[in-house]
């Protein structure tokens, strides 16, 4: 799964976001698998359109708001 993930990763970077379908089609994987490799803190998912996730930086005081 974890190769998967870089797979998927890497097309996101290169393509920007898309739907789990349009990743499924582009890189021949069943859009089941797609979706179950995408729930991971690696991405972010709105309906079903993927993006790489993107990490809020901490404040000065280090505490997250």
């Amino acid at each position: 799964m974890e190769q998967l993930r870089i797979q998927i990763w890497d097309h996101i970077y290169r393509s920007g976001p898309q739907s789990t379908d349009q990743i499924s089609s582009e890189l021949n994987i069943d859009v089941t698998t797609v979706v179950m490799a995408v729930e991971h803190e690696w991405f972010e998912r709105l309906d079903s359109i993927v993006q790489i996730a993107v990490q809020k930086p901490a404040d000065k005081s280090g505490f997250d708001q």
